[in-house]
């Protein structure tokens, strides 16, 4: 009989996840396990198994959906189960009843009778025979496709198209073909289109404009952000942090980085100043919790940092922070970047946090004001460093010096921290970038 499969809830207070990714068709043999769906919530990809060895009956979610916590994504004919058995109305009991909802399972525990059930096994076996064959055909004409690593998508495509997937090499993981290489084989000449973009284009017949669907990581974003910005009293302490010095040193040691495969940006440097800082401030290393009215202050300095990647801003969180060197802290962040390159982020590499920072130096922008990660306290906002002529000295006898100056931000809660908090806390930092033999001493 039919096993119903339904989208679990995978905690957090998540209540809906957004189907990213179909690995199977109907029709096609899973095992227990085995990942069948990608379901993105809150900007992590979680791969979803099969909790049963069967069939493939039907699929009854497509990729984009959005879909709620207990909804049925597939339904399954569990291996060992008597298909061709129909429940007769009049066996049955409420213990049975209640025992198939436990275990989500569609099931008939008691055996077939004999003589009248036969026309009904008959017209059962036909109704389902007509059933695979109507599936068959809807599927490919070519039988041998039902190898081919795709999704019911790209296989709809392929046939709308007119195209042989066994013709079409597959860019994706194992192999696995995507509605790119489709599109490439069915028009080559043309620019592809990215399959792993966020935001999805809805053509109107209108001139002049057009409307997108806000998808993945930028749905998510625009979410949390508008969460932020509606229940968090913001407030941004601006400053300028001399670090001539501090980037002389940091280019002294490119090369001996580098040798260990590790490339040396100032970011790690602002991490690094940023956990010593924390140590006497903090209140800004801290969660606020408006149900109980409690701010929960953390000894671990755990640094989400905002990356712009092909995919939109994810927030990857580089724990204990405080216990690590500069270049293990550099290491990590190289090693973060690959992986996002490679695959999606998983739940892990995003949660835990407990302060963020935001380098747009890379860029360009002489400030920025950013906006709190919920339910963090403070976000630490870091722009492109110029150099500049810095006039030193009594007014009456002033000199001018050329100095590498970066424009930072400390964007913070107002219920947990006050201005004069925030200054203080920006002090501490501008010493430790601003001196390195503090830096060494203090971070």
């Amino acid at each position: 009989m039919a096993y119903e499969f339904r989208l679990q809830d995978p905690g957090e207070g998540i209540h809906e996840a957004e189907i990213i990714e179909i690995n199977v068709s109907e029709g096609q043999q899973v095992r227990e396990g085995e990942n069948i769906l990608v379901a993105e919530t809150d900007k992590a990809a979680v791969d979803i198994p099969s909790p049963v060895t069967g069939e493939i009956v039907e699929l009854k979610v497509s990729e984009g959906d959005i879909v709620e916590v207990g909804a049925v994504l597939a339904v399954l004919n569990e291996e060992g189960s008597e298909k061709d058995e129909e429940p007769d109305p009049d066996e049955g009991s409420d213990a049975d009843e209640g025992a198939d909802k436990e275990t989500g399972k569609s099931r008939n525990d008691q055996p077939a009778r004999e003589g009248g059930n036969e026309s009904k096994t008959e017209a059962s076996s036909s109704s389902r025979a007509a059933g695979e064959r109507s599936r068959a055909e809807a599927q490919t004409t070519d039988a041998d496709q039902a190898d081919v690593l795709a999704t019911p998508a790209v296989r709809g495509l392929a046939r709308d198209l007119g195209i042989d997937l066994e013709d079409v090499p597959g860019s994706g993981e194992d192999g696995r073909i995507l509605e790119d290489d489709v599109q490439k084989v069915a028009e080559p000449d043309s620019a592809s289109k990215d399959d792993d973009t966020d935001i999805q284009a809805v053509r109107r017949p209108t001139e002049g404009s057009e409307r997108v669907k806000l998808r993945s990581v930028r749905r998510s974003t625009a979410r949390r952000m508008a969460q932020s910005w509606r229940d968090i009293p913001h407030v941004t302490h601006e400053d300028a942090i001399d670090i001539t010095d501090l980037e002389r040193m940091r280019r002294d040691h490119v090369n001996t980085a580098k040798q260990e495969g590790v490339k040396l940006t100032l970011t790690p440097f602002v991490m690094k100043a940023l956990a010593g800082s924390l140590s006497q401030h903090p209140s800004f290393n801290a969660r606020f919790d408006a149900d109980e009215e409690e701010i929960e202050i953390f000894h671990e300095v755990n640094v989400g940092v905002a990356l712009d990647t092909e995919r939109g801003l994810l927030v990857p969180v580089v724990r204990d922070v405080q216990a690590k060197t500069v270049l293990e802290l550099a290491k990590e962040l190289s090693e973060i970047s690959e992986k996002l390159q490679e695959k999606r982020a998983d739940r892990a590499m995003l949660e835990g946090g407990t302060v963020t920072v935001t380098n747009i130096g890379a860029i360009g922008g002489t400030g920025l004001s950013p906006i709190i990660n919920p339910p963090q306290v403070a976000i630490f906002g870091v722009a492109r460093a110029k150099l500049q002529a810095v006039l030193s000295g009594d007014i009456d006898e002033a000199t001018s010096q050329n100095r590498l100056i970066l424009p930072v931000c400390l964007t913070f809660d107002h219920r947990v921290n006050d201005g004069a908090d925030a200054a203080r806390f920006m002090n501490s930092v501008k010493l430790l970038l601003s001196d390195p033999e503090q830096f060494a001493l203090r971070s």
